[in-house]
C-alpha cells in the first residue's frame, strides 16, 4: 500500500477561461521550491501514486495532493495543492480534476481501507473542480478551493483525486477530509491523548568500547542544512509549551551521549580516530544533554524510567535471571537521574518492548511501580484479555493481577503503530499528519460521548525530518477533538473498564532463536562466574557486565540487528577467558612426605593485576585433608602460596590434585606426584613384638645382675660371722 500527499506546486496553472476565475491561483516564491522538491519525490518514486495505463502516454504521469489544514468545520474552504509529474514530451490536455468521495468513515476498519489505492468502490458523490487542464512534460502545479457549505457532517470523508482524460483515469491519489469544529465539541469529551516517544536504538558502540563511526554523534547535530533527529526531537518539544506527552529515555543511549560529549574514539578503516572534547560533534552532543536536563524541569512532560539496556522483562524472568532484571532495572534509574540531574519516581514504569506478564510484574513489583505501558500483545494470550479488545478499541486502563497486589496498565494503540509502518516511508508531512489525525477523528467518533485515553507510542525507529515532526505534533495540538495529557494524567483520569483483575499468562514460544539464547546463557554463566571472583571498581568488571547488560537488549530484534547481540556475548566470554587465564598454577613436582601428618605447599601466581576471589578443590588416591576439600581462598596480585594440610593413607607413590575455579568453570588445575614412607600396621606390629622382646632379655640380664650381686653379699657376710676373711 503507498500513500502519497504532496506539499506544493511549481508551474503556472493553465485553466479553462471557466473555472480559471473562481479557483485557480498561481504558485510562486517557496511553494515554487517546495512544489520542485515533491516533483522530485515524484519522480524518484513513481510507484508512491497510482497511474493508468489505459494509453502509451498516460502511463508516467503521476500526482499528489495537499491541503491547507488537516481538519475543517464544515463551513470552511478547503484549499487544495496538486502537484503533476508528466513524464513523457508532450503536454496532455482536456484533463479533469475530479474528487470522489466515499462514505464516511463509520470505523478504524473503513479507514484503514481508504487508505488502499488500487481497490475500486462504490462512490457516494463525485464533484469536479476543473476541467479542461493540460498537464505539460515535467513538473507543475495547481491550487484549488473547495468549499464545505455545511454540506459534510463531522467525522472522515475519504476520498479519491483523479486526474481523467477522455473518461480514463491517468492518475490518482486517495486522502481524507476531516470535518470537526470546537462548537461540535461542546457537548462531546475530548479524547485524552498519551504519546510517549521511545527514545532507545541499538548500541553504538563495538565490545571493546570504541564507537562503531559518528552516526550518534551527527544525531545530536544542530546544522542549519541538516538536523539530527535527537536534536531535532528534543528542539521541538522545548518549543511546544502547550504539548504534554511522556518520554522514555534509554539509559545507555543516554551513556554514549555523555561519552561523545566528553570527546570520543571511533574506528574507520581499522584506524583509531580521537574527536576532541572541544569539537562540534562533543558540543552538539552537549547540548541535547542540556536540552533533556531543561525538559525534564517541565511538568508537561513525563519521564519513564526504564531498564539500562532496554532489555526484554519478560524473557529475563521467564528464564529465571531475576537477578540481571532488577539489576538493570537499578542500573537504568541510576543512570538516568545522574546523567539528567534529576530524580524520578517509579510509580510509573517503561517495559521495553511493552511486553511483561502476571509473573514478570510480581517478581518485579517493588522496583517498578504499579503504573504501566504496554503492548496489546498480551491480552491476546487468554480468553480475558481477548474479550477486552472485542467490539470498540480499548479506551481505558486495565487493572492487572499480580502475586500481592495489582498494576493499572494503559494498552497501547496497535493500529496507529500500523498505521505509523504503512505512511513512514513517505516521508510526506502533511499525508503523514492527515492519515494519523484521520485515524484519532475515527478513534474519538467511536463513543464521542465517553471520558476515553489513548496512548500513541512514538517509536524509537521512527525518525522523520523536522517537516514531519513539526507537521504531526501542530495537527495534535491544534485537533479540537483531542487533549494530549502525561501518561499519568492518562492512568488517573480514566477509570479502568474492568472489575476483575486480569492475569497476563507466559508466552507460549521464546522471543529468542535457540541460537542465540544458548550464547547468552554461556555468557551470563562465565560472566556471574567472574564477577563473584573480584570486587571494587576494575575496568575489566565493568566491562563484562556491560557487554552482558547489552546482549540481553530487546533492540537488536527490533531493529534486525541480532547478530551484533551474538559478538557482544562472544565478547563476553572472550574476555573472562583471558582473564581467568591470568591465574596460573605452576606444579611443585615431586613431593616427599616423611610422616604421617604433613604440608604439601601449593602455588598460585595471580597476573591480573587485582585481588581475586575463588575456590579450591583438592583430591588425592592416598591423601586426605583434614581441613577439608574445599576452600575459599582470595589472591593477591602476585605468587600465593598455600600450605595444604594433609594426612597420609597409603604408602607409596600417590595423586594429588588441586582446581582452582568459579561455579562451573575451571580457572587453572595442578597434578603432583606424593611419595609417601609411612609404615603399614602390620610392619608396625613386628617392630613392637621385637622391641618387646629385646627388652624382656634385657630385664631377664638385669635382673639375673641383681640376683647375682645379693649372692656375693650374702656370702661376705656369712664369712665375716665366722671370722673367715672372703675370697
Amino acid at each position: 500500500m503507498h500513500i502519497v500527499e504532496f506539499t506544493i506546486m511549481k508551474k503556472r496553472n493553465t485553466l479553462s477561461k471557466k473555472h480559471k476565475s473562481k479557483v485557480a491561483m498561481r504558485i510562486n516564491g517557496p511553494a515554487f521550491f517546495r512544489l520542485f522538491m515533491v516533483a522530485l519525490i515524484l519522480a524518484a518514486n513513481p510507484l508512491s501514486l497510482q497511474t493508468s495505463t489505459a494509453a502509451p502516454q498516460k502511463a508516467s504521469i503521476s500526482m499528489g495532493l495537499m491541503k491547507d489544514s488537516c481538519f475543517y468545520s464544515p463551513d470552511a474552504k478547503p484549499a487544495i495543492s496538486i502537484a503533476f509529474n508528466n513524464g513523457t514530451r508532450k503536454s496532455i490536455g482536456d484533463v479533469s480534476i475530479q474528487m470522489k468521495f466515499q462514505n464516511p468513515c463509520s470505523s478504524r476498519e473503513a479507514l484503514e481501507s481508504a487508505m488502499e489505492t488500487g481497490t475500486r468502490r462504490t462512490y457516494r458523490f463525485s464533484r469536479t473542480l476543473l476541467e479542461g487542464h493540460t498537464i505539460k512534460p515535467g513538473h507543475s502545479g495547481i491550487k484549488i478551493e473547495f468549499p464545505l457549505n455545511g454540506k459534510f457532517s463531522v467525522g472522515v470523508h475519504p476520498f479519491v483525486l483523479e486526474a481523467v482524460q477522455s473518461g480514463a483515469v491517468i492518475a490518482s491519489v486517495p486522502s481524507i477530509l476531516v470535518v470537526c469544529s470546537p462548537e461540535y465539541m461542546k457537548q462531546f469529551k475530548r479524547l485524552k491523548l498519551s504519546m510517549v516517544f521511545d527514545v532507545s536504538e541499538p548500541p553504538h558502540k563495538q565490545p571493546d568500547g570504541y564507537f562503531h563511526d559518528t552516526e550518534l554523534a551527527e544525531e545530536c547535530s544542530a546544522g542549519e542544512k541538516t538536523q539530527g533527529w535527537l536534536y531535532t526531537l528534543t528542539d521541538e518539544l522545548a518549543k511546544r509549551e502547550n504539548l504534554r506527552a511522556a518520554l522514555s529515555v534509554s539509559p545507555l543511549l543516554l551513556d554514549e551521549i555523555s561519552d561523545i560529549s566528553n570527546g570520543f574514539e571511533y574506528k574507520k578503516d581499522g584506524k583509531d580516530i580521537k574527536v576532541s572534547q572541544e569539537s562540534t560533534y562533543s558540543r552538539n552532543a552537549a547540548s541535547v544533554l542540556d536540552m533533556l536536563r531543561l525538559l525534564t524541569q517541565q511538568e508537561r512532560l513525563q519521564f519513564l524510567p526504564t531498564p539500562y539496556s532496554s532489555p526484554d522483562l519478560e524473557t529475563l524472568t521467564s528464564l529465571g535471571w531475576y537477578d540481571d532484571a532488577k539489576a538493570q532495572a537499578e542500573e537504568g534509574k541510576k543512570k538516568l537521574e545522574r546523567i539528567l540531574d534529576s530524580v524520578f519516581g517509579k510509580e510509573f514504569y517503561y517495559p521495553p518492548g511493552l511486553l511483561l506478564n502476571t509473573k514478570a510484574m510480581s517478581s518485579l513489583e517493588k522496583i517498578m511501580g504499579k503504573f504501566l505501558i504496554l503492548s496489546p500483545q498480551l491480552l491476546d494470550r487468554n480468553y480475558a484479555g481477548r474479550k477486552l479488545l472485542s467490539g470498540l478499541t480499548l479506551s481505558a486502563p486495565v487493572r492487572i493481577k499480580t502475586e500481592k497486589d495489582e498494576c493499572i496498565a494503559i494498552f497501547s494503540d496497535s493500529r496507529l503503530e500500523s498505521l505509523v509502518r504503512k505512511v513512514r516511508d513517505s516521508n510526506d508531512a502533511h499525508s503523514i499528519a492527515q492519515w494519523i489525525i484521520g485515524e484519532l477523528m475515527t478513534l474519538f467518533e467511536e463513543r464521542p460521548s465517553v471520558l476515553r485515553s489513548c496512548a500513541f507510542i512514538w517509536p524509537g525507529w521512527w525518525r522523520p525530518d523536522e517537516s514531519v515532526l513539526r507537521e504531526v505534533l501542530s495537527a495534535i495540538e491544534g485537533a479540537p477533538f483531542l487533549e494530549t495529557v502525561t501518561l499519568g494524567e492518562c492512568l488517573m483520569s480514566v477509570p479502568p473498564v474492568n472489575r476483575e483483575l486480569l492475569k497476563i499468562p507466559e508466552a507460549q514460544t521464546k522471543a529468542l532463536d535457540k541460537g542465540d539464547l544458548e550464547l547468552l546463557k554461556i555468557a551470563r554463566e562465565r560472566s556471574n562466574e567472574y564477577l563473584k571472583c573480584v570486587s571494587g571498581k576494575i575496568p575489566q568488571a565493568s566491562l563484562v557486565k556491560q557487554n552482558l547488560y547489552i546482549a540481553e537488549s530487546h533492540l537488536w530484534r527490533e531493529w534486525g540487528k541480532e547478530k551484533y547481540a551474538r559478538k557482544y556475548s562472544t565478547e563476553v566470554v572472550r574476555t573472562v577467558a583471558d582473564e581467568f587465564a591470568k591465574l596460573e598454577m605452576p606444579s611443585p613436582g615431586t613431593v616427599n612426605l616423611t610422616s604421617e601428618k604433613a604440608k604439601i605447599p601449593l602455588s598460585i601466581v595471580n597476573g591480573t593485576g587485582y585481588p581475586v576471589k575463588a575456590n579450591i578443590e583438592l583430591s588425592s588416591n592416598g591423601l586426605s585433608f583434614p581441613q577439608g576439600r574445599r576452600k575459599k581462598v582470595r589472591l593477591e596480585p602476585k605468587e600465593n602460596l598455600l600450605e595444604i594440610p594433609v594426612e597420609v593413607k597409603a604408602k607409596g607413590s600417590v595423586r594429588f590434585h588441586a582446581r582452582l575455579y568459579s561455579g562451573h568453570t575451571t580457572i587453572a588445575e595442578v597434578y603432583t606426584r606424593v611419595r609417601t614412607s609411612r609404615l603399614n600396621t602390620f610392619a608396625i606390629l613386628i617392630v613392637g613384638v621385637l622391641l618387646g622382646l629385646i627388652g624382656l632379655i634385657w630385664i631377664f640380664r638385669l635382673y639375673r645382675r641383681y640376683q647375682a650381686g645379693k649372692h656375693r653379699k650374702r656370702k661376705r657376710k656369712n664369712h665375716k660371722e665366722k671370722g673367715e676373711e672372703g675370697p
